[in-house]
């Protein structure tokens, strides 16, 4: 087993996550386009917690229309809480295995803690940790 793969793959992630960023798109307004060509699990639903706040972000609706030369949409999106945690996230790529997000955390005096993530369709623990918790689950959750 290759000890590297991981490191080896947050690389290319991290690398095309800087590719993806420098290319020029616009923001959509009242746009709709077809989620299930880009993604395996449109209805993925990023759900981020802090201090007691609870975001809510269906991953496939927060995106910005292409302009040349992007040929696709840019999915992304990011939520600052109260006590100054940012998260951040962007779709990458729907693979054979699932849709490829990169996760960024960003804590005020720390550097910024960009998480990889592969999701397969079930609910999935981003991070946790005693102030942040971040799960992307298969669907939007039910209003209580």
């Amino acid at each position: 087993m290759n000890t590297n793969q991981p490191l080896l793959q947050s690389l290319t992630n991290l690398i095309l996550i800087v590719v993806i960023l420098g290319l020029g798109v616009q923001p959509s307004i009242g746009a709709e386009i077809d989620t299930d060509r880009y993604f395996a699990f449109p209805r993925a639903t990023l759900v981020t917690e802090s201090n007691g706040a609870k975001v809510t972000t269906e991953l496939s609706r927060n995106f910005a229309i292409p302009t040349s030369p992007q040929s696709e949409p840019k999915f992304s999106s990011g939520h600052k809480f109260e006590n100054s945690v940012t998260v951040q996230h962007e779709f990458l790529r729907k693979t054979e295995y699932g849709d490829v997000y990169l996760v960024v955390v960003v804590r005020p005096g720390s550097p910024d803690n960009p998480i990889p993530v592969l999701f397969r369709g079930t609910e999935q623990v981003v991070i946790a940790t005693k102030d942040l918790t971040v799960r992307i689950l298969p669907g939007v959750p039910p209003k209580k």
